[in-house]
């Protein structure tokens, strides 16, 4: 008797331990995310697989950065996959647990990118000629852009930056569009606004609207333009009268002059300091004394809302070099560059992040031939603030 009790203990040891090895407690790995962590852009839906030991499979929950999700989930043994709730820009946490077992992992969705464009309307004269438009990323990602035009008029001849070439108008004022479109981007697409003027019998001005942003001094330029279609018009003696704010907190430079058929010559509006911070508008007129015509000029000092501010280079022109002075009301993100007339990138002055505060960079055109550059002023403020994009022409002359 003795004998058959002792097997049945060992019988019954077996059944409990074997038991008790099914009911270990199981374990959860997570082998990976769709898409990989830091290449898909926000908002974004990802896809995580896990794994789960043992052969009963687990009660789970899933959590996103602390804040669950769903709980009490029976899931079985092996390979499985959990959607998650749609997920911002940002670095996350993503966790699976059951009552025993844990398993995180720090997943990067990337911001979209934004389409940031130097200029979305430009006023153009009558004869023929180029603009061009400067395409930065504002947001995060890659940004690939497209621009495509919608009038015979205006071509675009491609290029890391846009090229807008509009032909001579012999008509009246007509205007023209340029898509931008990016795949994925926040903001697309975006709407380039060329307004060309029409046909002027000799006497012209561009642009016929000066705007400032900043409340330091600085200063502006427009054309006075003598280009009748056949060139055989007379010479212009032209000269300035004030209207609003004309002679107080802007003035012209040169007051008068002469301008020969064909050609045009370039002025200068200077503004004072305006610590107020206040919306300013004013307008002056150009005066062709020849035959009583006047054309107006409208002046607007924008208020300064945290932006940056930044000041046409000097000298300009300049042999060899030249400087750019700079403020930023907050701490932000500058990326100042320097293009030639094709849109090509010649010069990389700053790419920084940098505090509030004055600050100034130089341009060393020793190595770069005479002609017309452009530089390329952008900051982001760090605080969120709208982003500022100015381009200034620059004349080194050897």
């Amino acid at each position: 008797m003795k004998k058959y009790m002792g097997f049945l203990v060992m019988i019954l040891l077996c059944v409990i331990l074997s038991n008790l090895s099914f009911a270990m407690p199981a374990t959860i790995t997570i082998t990976g995310v769709n898409p990989v962590s830091g290449t898909g852009m926000a908002p974004l839906i990802a896809t995580v697989s896990y794994n789960v030991s043992g052969s009963y499979g687990a009660l789970v929950s899933f959590s996103v950065d602390g804040t669950i999700i769903n709980s009490g989930v029976t899931v079985p043994s092996g390979s499985n996959q959990w959607t998650t709730p749609s997920l911002s820009a940002g670095t996350h946490t993503l966790t699976i647990s059951d009552p025993a077992s844990i398993a995180s992992i720090s997943y990067v969705v990337l911001a979209q990118p934004i389409i940031l464009l130097s200029a979305t309307n430009l006023n153009v004269p009558a004869v023929s000629g180029i603009a061009t438009v400067f395409v930065s990323n504002a947001g995060g990602g890659n940004l690939v852009w497209t621009a495509t035009s919608n009038s015979s008029w205006i071509t675009l001849p491609g290029g890391t930056s846009i090229h807008i070439n509009y032909t001579a108008n012999t008509g009246s004022a007509r205007t023209g569009t340029v898509t931008v479109s990016a795949p994925g981007a926040a903001n697309t697409p975006q709407t380039i606004t060329i307004n060309q003027a029409a046909t002027y019998p000799g006497f012209g001005v561009f642009p016929s609207q000066i705007i400032t942003n900043t409340f330091l001094s600085g200063s502006g330029t427009f054309e006075i333009h003598n280009y009748p279609i056949d060139n055989s018009g007379s010479t212009i003696n032209w000269y300035i009268s004030y209207g609003t704010g004309g002679g107080q907190w802007f003035t012209v430079s040169p007051m008068n002059g002469t301008i020969d058929p064909g050609n045009y010559t370039t002025a200068s509006v200077n503004f004072d300091a305006d610590p107020t911070h206040t919306h300013r508008e004013g307008t002056f007129y150009v005066n062709n004394s020849n035959n009583g015509e006047y054309l107006s000029i409208t002046v607007v000092d924008d208020v300064v809302t945290g932006i940056s501010l930044v000041n046409q280079n000097y000298p300009n022109p300049f042999n060899p070099s030249t400087n750019i002075d700079y403020k930023l009301l907050n701490k932000s993100r500058v990326t100042i560059k320097v293009y030639n007339v094709l849109g090509d990138e010649v010069a990389m002055l700053a790419d920084e992040i940098k505090g509030a505060g004055n600050y100034s960079v130089k341009f060393d055109g020793s190595h770069n031939a005479s002609g017309i550059y452009f530089v390329r002023f952008l900051s982001i403020p760090l605080n969120g603030d709208k982003p500022i994009v100015k381009t200034m022409k620059m004349i080194l002359m050897k």
